[in-house]
């Protein structure tokens, strides 16, 4: 029901805007965009920076989420095993999973803003899709050789 209600509201607002004339931009070869938006990416060294440690990031996290259990279970007992060891640092366990939770939306918008702001309006759809392959395929292929490891 409050999903409808959400969805009721959002169409209702969307629908109240307004939106000016939309100019179409002529276009080219699908590997001519391609490599357009490449090397946008590579001419903004803060931004490439910013794609390689993001994608790193999201391969050890996919990582740690295929193998961590399987260590877990392997060393030191199965997870039931984790808990007794961790008492002592758990306050600070919190701690970090609280800072990282609410850290990491920071992180993320500011990311975002900041290739919004610093990308020519022409170049942003090609500049979006290359932060969303560096992002998501690291984590994507690091998940596939954890499970292929475990198999």
């Amino acid at each position: 029901m409050c999903s409808a209600v959400r969805l009721a509201a959002s169409a209702t607002i969307l629908g109240m805007l307004r939106v000016g004339s939309i100019l179409v931009a002529e276009r080219r070869s699908f590997l001519t965009e391609l490599a357009e938006g490449w090397r946008a990416v590579r001419e903004r060294r803060w931004l490439w920076a910013s794609l390689m440690s993001f994608g790193i990031g999201n391969m050890a996290w996919g990582a740690q989420g295929v193998l961590g259990p399987i260590v877990a279970e392997d060393r030191l007992g199965g997870a039931a095993a984790c808990l007794l060891l961790a008492p002592p640092w758990l306050p600070a366990i919190l701690a970090g999973m609280l800072l990282l939770g609410l850290g990491i939306v920071w992180v993320n918008v500011g990311s975002i803003t900041l290739v919004q702001r610093r990308t020519p309006a022409a170049l942003l759809g090609r500049v979006d899709a290359a932060l969303t392959v560096a992002v998501t395929v690291p984590q994507v292929v690091s998940i596939a050789l954890g499970a292929a490891l475990i198999a």
